[in-house]
């Protein structure tokens, strides 16, 4: 399997969990916790958007720096130990 291949079934994964939760949550996020959110897409949205500045060949070497600064960041570490 390779790596686009198990991206795709990752995030199928978390697709249709997610679509799944949404249908259970049905209060809004107060404030503080909205603009959180609002942060956290517009993260997303500048990845995706530079990710594209990334030439094919440096993909792979750069995707593999996300993963460990993602890792560093939620301190997941050692094989999932926090």
């Amino acid at each position: 399997m390779n790596q686009n291949e198990w991206m795709n079934n990752i995030f199928s994964a978390m697709v249709n969990q997610a679509i799944m939760n949404q249908q259970k949550n049905v209060a809004l996020l107060p404030g503080d916790q909205q603009e959180a959110q609002k942060k956290i897409f517009d993260a997303i949205h500048d990845l995706i958007e530079n990710k594209e500045k990334i030439k094919p060949e440096f993909r792979p070497q750069v995707f593999d720096a996300v993963i460990l600064k993602i890792a560093s960041e939620t301190g997941w570490i050692n094989g999932g130990h926090f």
